[in-house]
């Protein structure tokens, strides 16, 4: 994955990848060409570009003028087609006085239109030169839209060109698609090229699919297409340092995955910006684009983030491959002046805390040193069981700076099984038993539907001898609940029972050998049905060198009309 610039970026430089100047973005100027005597350009822009749940109304905005002079020309007859994948959504004709003017979509009946306007056509009231307000709602569904704009007039209403001038374009409409996943996560997709479909999830691997044209002449006009996935924080198994991209069955870089755990609270955001030069890479003879995500395992790699206020890179790295429960974790911080030619070690106060459901699980004040990896950043934590999930660590006050802040997110997971499990026998009153119970369950991932066998073998504490025909009841505890009791015997101390779980007994589930060798004993352990899948390192993100140089590049291209 890269490594992160600073965070400051990511919020600045994101809406330009969404509203850069190309083919199936969020604006576009086109290619110019001879309308009159003007050697003109269209500039075609949507907004908003982001996806606003509150905001119904969907503005595209038109600008002709001549690339010459930058001036606007005027007094023309336009035709105007919106399509969507070859289907037309909204087509007819005005006449324009200025060279630029927008166009205002809303849902139908929303608009409150003064009855003494002239309308322009059925569905178009023209409210001022520069705004019409039209009463149909043709991009509620996102996606990838066709505009052709036929010029007919300029400088002039009545005099018609010898040749109307077409001008085609697209721009992209973004759109959120939410779903559930089985464990009730809500995961979601915000496609900034065109409409997702075919979306399957799991613990595993997650994949969608979006249209594409693959034509040479379609890639060569497509600036960047932007994926936006978003994922609980609450996922463990989806909290990882890196992913796995393959786009249409082919291997992606890890230069187009961008991670953001920053922007929103409870979500990882991970973006997937494929920019122009890479589009050939994955071509394909359908007409899609097939995206599957991996997650995948780098837990050795360290955490780096910037300051909020940019001031700072903060690394986090420890000293084990995985974080589990049970085990003391060293975690040392380094930090580092951002913008310093010098850097010089000095000692730096910071603060730190872990958090865990809104709880503060540890917190320590650093009396620490910056510029240089030292033992006063360090510090050392036993995980409990009960810390199992995500856990997020903040570092902040950094010299006593409100603003030099940053966080961090990781997984805690269970210690690895090691069968057989020895669980020592307890009486009803919580006083140690006489028994142990050696026990190993196959397989060791517990799924739902699928069989899994527990394999017990009850001795004598003290002497370790087998129980001969012990008589035990083999017990299954959900949420408080029993549902199963079974007793039987084990005729030379070791036996097993077979259960399907069904999929309501996901999660942490209580099995239970009570009355052991008919005394009031009992052994118990919790396992997981569909268990947490192990801990991984997050790497926190910005938008990479290739997102911000293509937006700041594109941004010049407006001013002589050309297509990036």
């Amino acid at each position: 994955m890269k490594n992160i610039l600073i965070l400051c970026a990511m919020v600045g430089f994101l809406p330009l990848i969404a509203s850069a100047y190309g083919h199936g973005v969020g604006s576009e100027t086109l290619p110019p060409q001879m309308i009159g005597n003007y050697n003109s350009t269209v500039f075609l822009k949507s907004w908003p570009n982001s996806v606003e749940e509150n905001i119904q109304e969907k503005q595209i905005s038109l600008t002709i003028y001549d690339v010459e002079t930058e001036e606007h020309l005027h007094n023309m007859k336009i035709d105007f087609t919106v399509s969507n994948h070859g289907e037309i959504l909204f087509s007819d004709n005005f006449e324009i006085e200025e060279g630029t003017f927008s166009m205002i979509f809303s849902p139908p009946g929303s608009l409150t239109v003064d009855e003494t306007l002239d309308k322009l056509f059925d569905t178009i009231t023209e409210f001022d030169t520069n705004q019409i307000q039209v009463d149909e709602d043709i991009f509620s569904e996102g996606g990838l839209y066709d505009f052709d704009i036929v010029v007919r007039t300029v400088d002039s209403f009545d005099s018609d060109l010898e040749e109307p001038v077409h001008f085609k374009g697209s721009l992209s409409i973004p759109k959120k698609y939410e779903y559930q996943t089985e464990s009730n996560h809500n995961v979601s997709v915000t496609s900034f090229y065109d409409v997702v479909d075919s979306f399957s999830f799991s613990p595993d691997s997650m994949s969608f699919s979006m249209p594409f044209e693959w034509s040479d002449e379609n890639v060569s006009q497509v600036s960047v297409v932007h994926e936006e996935i978003h994922i609980p924080k609450s996922l463990s198994s989806w909290i990882v340092g890196d992913y796995y991209l393959e786009i249409n069955e082919k291997t992606a870089p890890n230069s187009l995955i961008t991670i953001d755990d920053y922007s929103v609270e409870e979500e990882r955001i991970i973006h997937v910006i494929i920019p122009q030069r890479y589009l050939p890479e994955f071509e394909d003879d359908l007409h899609q684009m097939r995206f599957e995500l991996k997650p995948t395992s780098s837990p050795s790699e360290p955490l780096s983030a910037p300051t909020r206020n940019g001031e700072f890179d903060v690394t986090l790295q420890w000293n084990a491959p995985n974080i589990v429960w049970g085990k003391p974790i060293t975690f040392e911080v380094k930090i580092e002046d951002t913008f310093v030619p010098y850097k010089v070690v000095k000692k730096i106060p910071f603060h730190m805390s872990m958090i865990q459901d809104d709880k503060v699980i540890f917190e320590k004040d650093f009396d620490g040193v910056k510029n240089i990896e030292s033992k006063l950043n360090t510090f050392e934590f036993a995980f409990e069981e009960s810390h199992e999930g995500t856990v997020k660590l903040l570092i902040e006050d950094i010299e006593s700076n409100n603003y030099a802040s940053t966080e961090f997110a990781f997984a805690v997971d269970a210690p690895a099984l090691k069968f057989p499990i020895t669980i020592p026998s307890q009486t009803k009153d919580g006083a140690s038993g006489s028994y142990d119970v050696d026990m190993t369950w196959i397989p060791a991932d517990i799924l739902p539907d699928e069989e899994s066998e527990f394999i017990f073998t009850i001795y004598e504490k003290n002497s370790k001898i087998p129980i001969m025909d012990a008589y035990y009841e083999f017990v299954l505890i959900k949420d408080g609940e029993e549902i199963l009791r079974k007793p039987g015997i084990a005729p030379a101390g070791g036996y097993f029972e077979d259960y399907v779980f069904a999929d309501e007994h996901s999660g942490k589930m209580l099995v239970k050998l009570d009355r052991i060798n008919r005394s009031d004993e009992y052994a118990e352990i919790s396992v997981n049905v569909v268990p947490e899948f192990g801990p991984f390192a997050i790497l926190i993100l910005s938008v990479s060198l290739i997102a911000i140089l293509l937006a700041t590049r594109n941004t010049s291209f407006l001013k002589y009309g050309f297509r990036s």
